[in-house]
């Protein structure tokens, strides 16, 4: 029998941000996350609830939190629990003796954190194809007018980077173009997660599913994302 719970991920950062960032990410009904500076605290909190997984996030100069991983290597309850460090490149070299399960470079990627993070706690998997694509969108809630461009886009939703925020379950009116399929796809928006805003996670925005996407145009968003993974595994 697996002998950690299949729950928990301990998040420890010496920046209460952080976390912020994890929880946003790491939104899952199967998870349940637990936070922690690298102190002592942070070290009993891992033995005591022995989680599936640590995920830390090193600062630069940042003795405490090497110390810390030492400190979970060397204790016969926490030896064997998986980590995930984040640091940036040049901290690597430091990190490489604590033999972590995977070592992740700031500014983080999601899609390789979720993937990471994945390895050893079960997540599920998108439900639709997505693609990579830079489209812009224009949006609308009561009288606020703005735009930004797409970090990815399916079916369901999209992530758009931008510096706006909005409560979630807020509901936008979007509109987006297709390249060479004719008139702008119209749809409300919910945004379901964000807003992500720290270095470590590259560049901010918010995610939004759509809610009432017309049948034609969902052929053409069907079509066009399928175009796009093909052009992208060629």
């Amino acid at each position: 029998m697996w002998p950690f719970s299949s729950k928990k991920v301990l998040i420890v950062s010496e920046r209460s941000r952080e976390p912020t960032l994890d929880s946003a990410f790491l939104h899952q009904p199967n998870i349940r996350l637990l936070t922690s500076f690298p102190d002592a605290e942070g070290l009993e909190l891992a033995r005591k609830q022995r989680p599936a997984l640590i995920v830390e996030h090193l600062c630069s100069q940042d003795a405490q939190g090497l110390e810390f991983c030492h400190d979970l290597r060397s204790h016969p309850r926490t030896r064997l629990i998986p980590l995930i460090v984040i640091a940036e490149a040049e901290l690597h070299s430091r990190i490489a003796a604590i033999r972590a399960e995977a070592l992740l470079t700031k500014p983080l990627d999601r899609r390789e954190y979720f993937d990471a993070v994945r390895r050893f706690v079960p997540m599920p998997e998108r439900s639709t194809p997505r693609a990579s694509v830079n489209l812009r969108f224009r949006y609308k809630v009561a009288d606020r007018h703005a735009q930004a461009f797409s970090r990815d886009i399916s079916l369901s939703g999209a992530f758009i980077k931008s510096d706006c925020s909005f409560p979630l379950g807020t509901r936008l009116n979007v509109e987006f173009s297709l390249p060479g399929s004719g008139d702008p796809v119209r749809c409300v928006a919910i945004v379901r997660s964000g807003p992500l805003r720290d270095e470590g996670f590259g560049p901010g925005g918010f995610g939004v599913e759509f809610d009432d996407l017309q049948n034609d145009d969902a052929e053409r968003l069907e079509l066009f994302i399928e175009c796009c993974n093909r052009h992208q595994r060629s």
